[in-house]
């Protein structure tokens, strides 16, 4: 039943704009050999790997790695530690996986080159729009609170943003529109990527409309005002977060694992609020480069001479 519906999921997804976008990027800007746990198969490659798989590779697995001697528990609501802790205690009592615990790193990689491309889907009504750029930064970089407020200006903002603003609201051009900024906590490893959802006779528009707004930002830096609004919506975010129990629980598992306590975050907070423009041009100009982002579109651009050549 698992096998059939994977196998479903995955037949659909291999004429999905957004699945073979997101795929496609994901192996541009993540280079494993195919042995490696890292690698991103291809639509394809997954099919055949589920086909593959065997009741006796999924008990394989769950003897050797899937086990409660290692992990972090945070739990957030109205209860009383003293009846849930026995309880989970006995949930998880010997439950242990026979190979012990490591992390699987991902390293930044050097070398990566940048490159463009475009894939036909035939027939579908929205086209994808999807570029990455990795850069050697963990969050807790000096660099880090300026790179997420100008990434915050660029489409990071959930009201208003510059790509928001040039392809939704002034241009009307995509659906959606925005970007993301994420480094990891533990490896040197961060990307900024950009997506964006539109009717593909508007491909060449929203290309060239993420370029001029990436180079804009670059060379005329950020406002006063701009970076008032960015640091108060930023600030407002994080706070809400914090109010949601999942996602605050999610945050407090995390810290159990880093070694941290909330205080890395007020400490980060505190900084954003210290923030000045030239602090996050510095940043902005130091690390972001239209350059050395990979774009893939996907769509059916087949009656649409303006949109990038498709590739395979």
């Amino acid at each position: 039943i698992q096998k059939t519906g994977r196998l479903a999921a995955l037949e659909s997804a291999k004429t999905e704009p957004t699945t073979l976008a997101s795929n496609r990027l994901n192996r541009l800007t993540s280079p494993y050999p195919p042995e490696d746990v890292r690698y991103t198969p291809t639509p394809e490659e997954s099919i055949e790997r589920t086909k593959a798989a065997t009741i006796d590779q999924v008990k394989k697995l769950y003897e050797e790695f899937v086990g409660a001697q290692v992990g972090e528990l945070a739990v957030v609501g109205d209860f009383e530690p003293s009846e849930i802790l026995p309880l989970l205690g006995k949930t998880f009592e010997g439950w242990k996986a026979s190979r012990p615990f490591a992390r699987i790193e991902r390293p930044f990689q050097e070398g990566i080159k940048a490159a463009t491309e475009a894939i036909e889907t035939p027939d579908k009504a929205n086209a994808v729009y999807r570029a990455a750029m990795i850069l050697p930064m963990k969050d807790d970089d000096a660099d880090y609170p300026a790179l997420s407020i100008g990434n915050f200006i660029l489409g990071g903002g959930a009201i208003s943003s510059r790509i928001a603003d040039r392809l939704r609201g002034k241009g009307g051009l995509s659906y959606t529109a925005a970007s993301q900024f994420h480094a990891s906590s533990l490896d040197a490893r961060a990307s900024i990527s950009v997506v964006a959802i539109y009717n593909p006779t508007n491909a060449a528009k929203v290309e060239a409309g993420v370029k001029e707004e990436i180079e804009r930002l670059l060379k005329d830096g950020v406002g006063e005002e701009e970076l008032k609004q960015a640091k108060d919506g930023w600030l407002r975010r994080e706070e809400i977060n914090r109010t949601e129990d999942a996602s605050l629980a999610g945050t407090l598992a995390s810290n159990l694992y880093l070694g941290r306590t909330l205080q890395f975050d007020a400490d980060v907070e505190a900084r954003v609020k210290e923030l000045d423009a030239a602090a996050v041009d510095a940043a902005l100009r130091k690390y972001v480069d239209f350059a050395k982002f990979s774009v893939v579109t996907a769509g059916d651009f087949s009656k649409n001479s303006g949109a990038a050549e498709p590739t395979e």
